[in-house]
C-alpha cells in the first residue's frame, strides 16, 4: 500500500478539495471596466534565509480570465507562486482571497486551489486513473476521473501506465491533477516547459477552453512571452522581485504604428512636418507613423497623395508583448 501525507502532497505542488467560496468579492477596474479579483496581493514581501527576493508586491487576478505572470528565470515568479500556496510565509503584506484576508500559517484556502508547481510528480507504475484517484481520495473529494482525463486530452490513453507518456502528456496528467475536486482556481508554473510548438499549442488551447468555458481563474508564470500573448487576458510583469506592469494585455499589444515606404523620402519628411505628424525612419525609405488626431490609414494615403506624396507600400506594424516587456524591463535602453 503507497502511503503519502498531505504536506507531500502539497509540496508536490497539489492543493485540497474544492469549496465554493461566497459572492461578495471585491472589484478591481482593469483598462476602464470593472472585473472581480479573486487573488490579491498588497505590499508583500518576501525573504528567504533573510534575503528580501519579493518587495513591495501588489498583484490583483481578475476572475475567470488567464492571468499571464511574467518574468525571466530568477525574476520571483515562483517565489511568489509559492508564497500564495503558503510554501512560503509572507514577511510583510496581505493575501486576499475574494476579499478574505489569508493569515500567514492559514492553509484551510487551499481546498479552492489547484496547483502545478515546477515538475508534475507521479507514479510511473500506475496509470493516470489510478494517479488521479489517488489524489482524489487524498483530498476528500468526488471527482469524476474519466470527464477529467477527456477534459485534459487524455481519455483514451488514461488506463496506459504514466511511464509510458511523452512530456506533453505528463504535462496534461499534471494540469488534471491540478483540477482534481474541481477547483475554482489554478496556479501553474510555466505549464509549457520543454514542451515542442504542438505540445504547447495543445496546453494553450486547453487552458484558454477551462478559462472561457469551464469560468476557472487560471494564473500561468512564464518566461515564453509569444504564448502568454496568445494565451492570456491579463498580465503582470515581475522583476528582480518588483511588479512593473499590471493589466489588461490589449494594452501592451496592438497595432500602433502604420508604415509605409515613400518614393521621395525628403518631400515625405517635409509633408509630415508642415502637418505636425509624428513619424520615425525605418530605413532609408520606410517610415512608421504615430497618430495623434485618430486619423485612419485610408484618409492618410488620401491626403497624402493629393499633396504629391509617393506612397509605394502601406503596412500595420503590430506592437508585441516581446516589445513591450523589453521597454517596461529597461533591456531596450540597456539598462
Amino acid at each position: 500500500m503507497i502511503v503519502i501525507d498531505k504536506v507531500v502532497l502539497m509540496r508536490r505542488g497539489y492543493a485540497h478539495c474544492y469549496q465554493k467560496l461566497s459572492k461578495d468579492e471585491p472589484t478591481v477596474r482593469a483598462q476602464g471596466e470593472r472585473m472581480k479579483s479573486i487573488v490579491e496581493l498588497r505590499n508583500v514581501n518576501v525573504a528567504i534565509k533573510g534575503k528580501p527576493i519579493i518587495h513591495n508586491l501588489n498583484m490583483s487576478v481578475p476572475q475567470g480570465q488567464v492571468y499571464g505572470f511574467l518574468g525571466r528565470n530568477g525574476a520571483g515568479k515562483t517565489t511568489v507562486m509559492k508564497t500564495l500556496l503558503s510554501l512560503l510565509p509572507m514577511k510583510t503584506g496581505e493575501f486576499l482571497l475574494h476579499g478574505r484576508k489569508i493569515q500567514n500559517g492559514n492553509v484551510d484556502y487551499l481546498r479552492f486551489i489547484g496547483s502545478l508547481i515546477e515538475e508534475p510528480a507521479y507514479y510511473p507504475h500506475l496509470s493516470a486513473v489510478d494517479n488521479l484517484r489517488f489524489i482524489d481520495r487524498i483530498r476528500g473529494t468526488s471527482t469524476d476521473i474519466d470527464s477529467l482525463c477527456s477534459i485534459v486530452g487524455l481519455y483514451d490513453v488514461r488506463k496506459q501506465k504514466v511511464s509510458s507518456y511523452s512530456l506533453g502528456m505528463k504535462q496534461r496528467l499534471g494540469i488534471a491533477s491540478a483540477l482534481v475536486g474541481d477547483p475554482e482556481i489554478l496556479l501553474l508554473d510555466e505549464p509549457t516547459n520543454g514542451l515542442d510548438p504542438d505540445g504547447i499549442r495543445e496546453i494553450r488551447i486547453l487552458l484558454k477552453d477551462l478559462a472561457e468555458q469551464q469560468g476557472k481563474t487560471v494564473i500561468i508564470s512564464s518566461h515564453l512571452l509569444a504564448e502568454i500573448e496568445q494565451t492570456a487576458s491579463v498580465v503582470g510583469i515581475i522583476s528582480n522581485g518588483r511588479m512593473l506592469y499590471e493589466g489588461a494585455i490589449s494594452g501592451l499589444i496592438g497595432g500602433e504604428k502604420t508604415c509605409v515606404t515613400v518614393g521621395n523620402p525628403q518631400q515625405f519628411e517635409d509633408y509630415m512636418r508642415s502637418k505636425g505628424l509624428a513619424f520615425s525612419a525605418i530605413d532609408d525609405t520606410s517610415y512608421a507613423i504615430r497618430y495623434c488626431t485618430g486619423q485612419d490609414a485610408s484618409d492618410f494615403v488620401k491626403n497624402a497623395v493629393q499633396n504629391s506624396i509617393s506612397i509605394e507600400k502601406i503596412w500595420d506594424e503590430k506592437r508585441s508583448l516581446e516589445e513591450s516587456f523589453l521597454k517596461i524591463t529597461g533591456e531596450m535602453s540597456g539598462r
